[in-house]
């Protein structure tokens, strides 16, 4: 697993109202959200390795 640290953000698309998909300078993609049910829904469209983070109210998955 990569280093959290400041992530370089390449580009961000509205998936729904409470989640975005954005693409990091390193190649992975993140779904970012405060609803973690809409995240998990959102997450079986992409495939790859996952990992879970939260910080605040906000969950994140990571796909590499």
């Amino acid at each position: 697993m990569k280093a959290v640290g400041d992530e370089e953000i390449v580009s961000v698309e509205s998936l729904t109202a409470l989640t975005d998909l954005e693409s990091l300078a390193d190649g992975r993609e993140r779904l970012k959200g405060y609803s973690q049910e809409d995240l998990l829904q959102e997450a079986v469209a992409f495939s790859g390795k996952r990992y879970f983070r939260s910080e605040n109210r906000t969950a994140m998955l990571y796909i590499d």
